[in-house]
């Protein structure tokens, strides 16, 4: 029987990979949230990715405009698809110059990062 990896699974692979390159990640929530008060409260930005990672530029290019390098990714189970509010703030952030994808395996992961010159 073929072992089925759940997105935690895909989680871990991308993260370990983007932190045994020199990545610093960290998670990033978003949602309402009930206050004790019963006052509701967004936390974050509707559709934003699961993690953000950022370097400092590998290209030690002193005159480099970007002393660091960052980018976001949504994670996903292998074949899950995005919410049309996931869908929007990649394309948000794309549009901004800013590097995000969703990934729902390592591969296709890897195969983003290349594509877009981290190295």
């Amino acid at each position: 029987m073929k072992s089925v990896l759940s997105e935690n699974d895909v989680e871990a692979q991308i993260l370990r990979f983007l932190i045994e390159n020199n990545w610093i990640v960290r998670r990033q929530h978003s949602g309402l949230f009930q206050l004790a008060d019963g006052k509701r409260i967004r936390i974050g930005e509707p559709g934003m990715c699961d993690w953000s990672a950022m370097r400092p530029n590998q290209l030690q290019d002193v005159w480099m405009e970007n002393k660091v390098e960052y980018l976001e990714v949504e994670v996903k189970r292998p074949g899950g698809k995005l919410k049309p509010a996931q869908r929007e703030y990649i394309s948000k952030r794309v549009f901004q110059k800013i590097a995000a994808t969703s990934a729902d395996s390592i591969e296709s992961f890897k195969d983003w990062y290349i594509m877009m010159g981290f190295k």
